[in-house]
Order: structure tokens, then sequence, then C-alpha cells
């Protein structure tokens, strides 16, 4: 199981919401490469407080975990192993 914790957002899709002139100082598409070359099973970031809760980034779920946007103090993620992967 890869889990992938960012204070910063990888993805646009979860900052929808917020004024565009501002997505520069929550985040970064730059942050998305890794997470295509690696494929992580979940990626959660925070920092985007009017943002979205959840978007991706190819086939790998990205959610918004900041307060504000999950309208509660905290979330159950429960992720299923499917099989083993390597490293």
């Amino acid at each position: 199981m890869r889990v992938v914790l960012l204070h910063y957002a990888p993805t646009a899709t979860t900052l929808e919401g917020e004024p565009q002139g501002i997505f520069a100082f929550l985040g970064s598409d730059r942050l998305a490469r890794p997470v295509l070359e690696h494929v992580p099973d979940l990626v959660l970031h925070g920092h985007g407080h009017a943002g979205t809760f959840e978007g991706f980034i190819g086939n790998v779920p990205v959610y918004n975990a900041s307060i504000p946007v999950m309208g509660r103090d905290f979330w159950v993620f429960e992720l299923e192993r499917a099989g083993t992967r390597g490293p």
C-alpha cells in the first residue's frame, strides 16, 4: 500500500473553488510527476481551504484533507490491499 501525504496540492483538480490567482501558492502540478511515476494508492494534501475534496492524477485518487473542505475534523480512508507490490 502506498500513500502520499503532501502539504501542497499536486493537482489543480482539488483547488477548484479557490481564486485562480492564488493557485501557485497552494500547490504545483510539478508534484504530479512523481505521483504518475510511482502510482501510489492514495494522495492526501491540505492547504487549499476553499478547494474541492476529490480529484485525480491519472487514475490515482487525490483528496484535499483540509478541515474546511472536508467539513469535519477528520476522515477515515479505508483501503483494501489488492495484492503485494514492490517498493
